[in-house]
């Protein structure tokens, strides 16, 4: 009977909190930002209309085309339909896309089978820290309506296939990321270093499929040669323009512009009251110089700590030296440690990335679940520090939202708090995993000479 009235109230809360969602998209219709460029772009394309980098092709010089040939391909059936009807299912499919992301990080949680886990109390003291923490920027990406909510979900999705060495699919759902936003590149390097060629491999083909061959067969060969020039110049080359008009970059690009050049928010087309904090005047060609071998050093020291803390020497002496260890226990430390450096991987992908927005912090929820993870629920491993400073980041993500006063939120913009979030977890990620490698190098030099 208890079985049975569980249930029943599972299902009935799961209808409820289904029928608020879909009302809230219903009053979400008209507010997205970036959705209506998609729908715009659709339209335009349907019309046989093939200049994809002109202003009139979507939504003029501010909202204009950013995206690869094939992405209006894939999403121009949905311009078939009248605009509120495709605005309200673009809303539903966000909210299924937001439940799938933690679905799938749940899901990669479970694979680490932890036999240390603390009691059910502090995994959903666990819980709530990683809501908390990444709240805001689902709500941010559901108002402005952007892709990137779905380019998070199919990275997700091809690390959880990773990590079970299905390689095909893996492969398939991180080139279609690569192929709307072209950071999840970064991540790239990282299975370079674990030597999973295969991966790679299907990578690499899938996107010459995905942007050569795919749109080809619409634009024809030549045609879509020069798109993807035209994007390559208009996106990637000539980004000055969005740079200034577009949201606040928060990287480590547009921090050092902001604290170092002079950044002329009185020349925004839109929104010209951003304050300047800046306490030097340098060029913006001096300041991409630097960022571009400061991302350099900090993807050279991530991958660095990654290969120090995951030797293949290492692990496979730790792991058969110690009997008190089941296969079931090595195998779950191995996954737990490969969460931790995914992890690190994303935070990085942020980091450095050309362009970082608030909404692509959407992506930290993999990280920020894996770290409360566990620090909350590790019990061989002392962990206080990582659980207080989550708390903090929990805590600053709940109140900066809500400080009243649009000045005071463009403020924490220009000073980029996110940044300095993303930073922070950078920073325990990388202690996390030096912290696990220091514990398995005493175990091991504990243990008698006839085990080792």
């Amino acid at each position: 009977m208890t079985l049975i009235s569980n249930t029943t109230t599972r299902f009935w809360l799961k209808a409820a909190t289904a029928l608020v969602l879909a009302g809230i998209a219903y009053l979400l219709i008209d507010e997205m930002v970036d959705f209506p460029t998609y729908y715009l772009a659709g339209r335009s394309l349907l019309r046989g209309e093939t200049d994809l980098y002109a202003p009139q092709f979507s939504g003029g010089i501010l909202m204009d085309y950013r995206y690869p040939p094939f992405f209006v391909l894939v999403f121009s059936p949905i311009a078939l339909l009248p605009y509120k009807v495709a605005s309200y299912l673009w809303l539903l499919l966000s909210f299924i896309e937001i439940y799938l992301c933690w679905a799938v990080v749940r899901r990669a949680l479970r694979l680490t089978s932890d036999a240390h886990a603390q009691p059910h109390k502090l995994a959903t003291v666990a819980l709530l820290v990683t809501l908390l923490t990444v709240a805001q920027y689902f709500v941010k990406a559901i108002n402005f309506g952007n892709v990137h909510l779905l380019v998070v979900l199919l990275m997700f999705a091809s690390l959880y296939f990773a990590l079970q060495h299905r390689n095909l699919p893996a492969a398939l759902l991180m080139s279609v990321a690569i192929t709307f936003k072209l950071t999840p590149v970064i991540l790239l390097p990282y299975f370079a270093l674990k030597r999973r060629w295969k991966f790679l491999i299907y990578t690499s083909a899938l996107l010459v499929l995905f942007n050569l061959f795919f749109p080809a067969a619409f634009f024809g060969f030549k045609g879509n040669l020069e798109l993807l020039r035209t994007w390559h110049r208009h996106v990637v080359v000539d980004s000055e323009f969005h740079e200034l008009n577009g949201p606040i970059n928060l990287s480590l690009k547009g921090q050092l512009r902001r604290y170092f050049t002079e950044v002329r928010y009185e020349e925004r087309l839109r929104d010209q009251n951003y304050k300047s904090i800046n306490f030097a005047k340098l060029s913006t060609k001096q300041i991409d110089t630097w960022w571009a071998a400061l991302s350099l050093i900090a993807l050279a020291l991530s991958l660095g700590i990654i290969w120090w803390t995951s030797s293949a020497r290492r692990q496979g002496k730790e792991d058969e030296t110690r009997p008190e260890t089941t296969t079931n226990e090595r195998n779950g430390e191995t996954i737990t440690r490969t969460l931790l450096e995914l992890g690190l991987m994303i935070c990085l992908m942020l980091f450095v990335g050309p362009s970082t927005s608030k909404l692509y912090f959407v992506a930290l929820l993999w990280p920020v679940a894996c770290l409360a993870y566990f620090a909350f629920q590790r019990s061989r491993i002392k962990t206080k520090l990582i659980r207080y400073s989550l708390l903090l980041i929990a805590t600053i993500n709940i109140i900066a939202p809500l400080l009243p006063g649009s000045s005071i939120q463009r403020m924490l913009l220009v000073i980029g708090v996110d940044f300095y979030i993303t930073l922070i977890l950078i920073i325990f990620h990388s202690y996390t995993l030096i912290t696990l490698q220091r514990k398995s190098a005493l175990i091991e030099a504990e243990l008698p000479a006839t085990q080792r």
